[in-house]
């Protein structure tokens, strides 16, 4: 159980990691999305600022998770670098969030909410640039990484078609 977490006191909270760059609309659009009263949470595609094409890197991102999103509704997510949320959406759930290690804890909070029946948005009208720090990993470390996606499913005795790596 989640002990020790602060009530949130905002309207929306904000989670961007450090290596994130946002755009001057992003958090303009972010309200915008918040406008719609059933939306708990939002995250938006992402490019690799620092790798080469980065359309196509964004492009493929955005068709990927739109896809999940649309017709996976097994395979709720939120990108923990690049996401918002409701506080009333956060204060519902935030004590049934899981203190697992070896899970990723932005999709283990999408899954409490979708299980609470809270509505995720993926939405495509703004984007976020990350850092691809995780490709410079060792392909095993990488690999382990990337397999806590599963983990965190199968925690959940979820098994989405877009949690296979």
């Amino acid at each position: 159980m989640c002990s020790g977490v602060t009530f949130a006191k905002f309207a929306s909270l904000v989670r961007l990691d450090s290596v994130n760059v946002i755009g001057p609309g992003w958090v303009t659009h972010v309200k915008q999305v918040f406008e719609a009263s059933d939306v708990a949470a939002v995250t938006v595609p992402m490019y690799f600022y620092y790798l080469p094409l980065q359309e196509e890197n964004y492009f493929a991102e955005h068709v990927f998770k739109s896809a999940l999103h649309k017709y996976d509704k097994q395979f709720p997510f939120l990108a923990g670098n690049n996401m918002a949320i409701r506080a009333s959406s956060w204060n519902a759930v935030k004590d049934e969030t899981c203190h697992v290690k070896n899970i990723h804890e932005d999709i283990d909070l999408a899954i409490h909410l979708n299980m609470n029946g809270f509505k995720l948005k993926y939405d495509g009208g703004i984007r976020s640039g990350t850092s691809a720090r995780r490709f410079d990993d060792p392909p095993i470390k990488f690999m382990k990484y990337i397999k806590m996606m599963t983990r965190t499913f199968k925690h959940h005795q979820l098994n989405p078609v877009g949690a296979h790596v």
